[in-house]
């Protein structure tokens, strides 16, 4: 088996950069991606993504096909990116198979993580965005 490729997402922020440099320099593949500029950690591989736009998730994780998926992203008081965002992220990694208990990892392949639904570090299940409420 080949070396883990990881993807951040958010990771040109204060906890991205981290995890990118721990990442990168215990040899794995890295992918991370940002908003508004590159992160600067060599080795790694950056991806323009705005969490605000419905199947640019999903164009991102096509393209780098991660073992693993980390969002890492904080969008402060901006729903948008933090909430919305974190669940589209969450949606679109189940889509191409990430999140399945079995083991198995999606690759980027739709579909192989029959029944996979996302959920929360908490373990509740997560609803379409469109169905949240802000307080």
């Amino acid at each position: 088996m080949g070396a883990m490729k990881l993807l951040v997402i958010g990771g040109s922020g204060f906890l991205g950069t981290e995890l990118v440099r721990q990442a990168t320099a215990a040899g794995g593949e890295t992918a991370a991606t940002y908003h508004s500029r590159p992160g600067s950690i060599p080795g790694a591989s950056w991806y323009q993504l705005d969490l605000r736009a419905p199947g640019h998730i999903d164009e991102v994780l096509a393209t780098v096909a991660p073992n693993a998926v980390i969002n890492v992203t904080s969008g402060e008081s901006d729903w948008a990116v933090t909430a919305d965002g974190s669940i589209r992220v969450a949606m679109a990694a189940a889509r191409h198979g990430y999140g399945d208990s079995s083991g198995r990892k999606g690759r980027g392949r739709p579909g192989t993580a029959s029944g996979a639904r996302p959920t929360t570090c908490a373990g509740s299940r997560l609803r379409p965005a469109g169905r949240l409420r802000g307080r």
